[in-house]
């Protein structure tokens, strides 16, 4: 074997390994980096009270915020370069603005102003025990994302099928 065709193999072996390295992140950012859902939780105590939730694959996070006596729901949009604006949805006191959810899908922003104004009216109404409003990614990005990851998975297998067959010396 001559010194070309050994570094053209180490090259097949470098490439095969990063091809092999990048799939297992791609998956793994699939699995564990989505947001499988925001649920929006608050009480009437003392003062309002909102519980805030964001589960992932990987995890479930959860706080409390004090919004005090004066507490409002705001949908902010964020326009982005391409695609369709960021839709969020933010609960709002006196002292802050707390981030609560962010609605995706083609009928995010009429999502977000109706789960705002749930919300209000139960700020403003004292004799609702509580209210909660969940924002789900629809099912279809779930369906795209994975789509993404297999297509990703077989471009990579033909990529080693290509690189790995030994080629026939004609007689």
């Amino acid at each position: 074997m001559n010194a070309s065709a050994s570094r053209n193999e180490r090259l097949k072996w470098i490439a095969a390994t990063l091809l092999a390295l990048m799939l297992i992140g791609v998956t793994a950012i699939a699995y564990w980096l989505p947001v499988k859902r925001y649920v929006v939780t608050c009480r009437h105590s003392q003062n309002m009270s909102c519980e805030l939730q964001r589960d992932t694959s990987s995890e479930h996070k959860s706080w409390v915020i004090d919004l005090g006596n004066t507490a409002i729901a705001t949908v902010k949009i964020q326009p982005v370069r391409r695609g369709s604006p960021r839709v969020f949805l933010y609960l709002g006191s006196n002292s802050a603005d707390y981030f609560a959810a962010e609605f995706e899908g083609g009928s995010a922003r009429a999502n977000a102003q109706t789960a705002a104004a749930a919300l209000n009216d139960y700020f403003s109404s004292p004799n609702s025990a509580s209210v909660s409003v969940v924002a789900s990614p629809p099912k279809y990005l779930t369906w795209l994302l994975w789509g993404a990851v297999t297509f990703l998975f077989l471009l990579v297998l033909v990529i080693y099928r290509q690189m790995f067959t030994r080629k026939q010396r004609p007689n």
